[in-house]
């Protein structure tokens, strides 16, 4: 006890050293932590901050998925080239003419995808009548 009381009157006495410093006056069992505490908690907030981020993206693209593969279309169709919007007009300022632009292919991408959606409700029809052909 005696023992104990002294070395911490000896660590008060010599706190203005730094603290590795301390760390050789303290015994094993008092020593000083580290900042390793400090650093785990700040990596466990840093992939708490990831792993929320990417949780509300992926919440965000399950929720616009329809949206996100009208756009893949749309972009497919611009980048292809198959279509071309139609010309300027005289007077029509650039922001009209981009948005022009992509309502242009926004509605060329609506006939594949509607094509898409029709056959998904064609083939529970067409299940049983190919069943029926393959049997034969």
């Amino acid at each position: 006890m005696l023992r104990e009381a002294q070395h911490r009157r000896a660590v008060e006495v010599h706190t203005t050293g730094t603290n590795q410093h301390l760390r050789g006056i303290l015994s094993f069992s008092e020593k000083i932590p580290r900042n390793d505490v400090k650093q785990e908690k700040s990596i466990a907030k840093r992939w708490a901050y990831i792993l929320t981020g990417l949780l509300i993206l992926a919440l965000c693209v399950c929720l616009g998925r329809a949206q996100i593969k009208h756009a893949a279309v749309a972009y497919e169709i611009y980048h292809l080239q198959t279509f071309t919007p139609p010309p300027i007009r005289s007077g029509e300022s650039r922001l009209h003419q981009h948005w022009a632009n992509a309502q242009f292919y926004w509605d060329f991408a609506d006939i594949p995808l509607s094509r898409d959606k029709r056959l998904q409700l064609l083939n529970p029809a067409l299940r049983p009548l190919v069943q029926e052909i393959a049997r034969d």
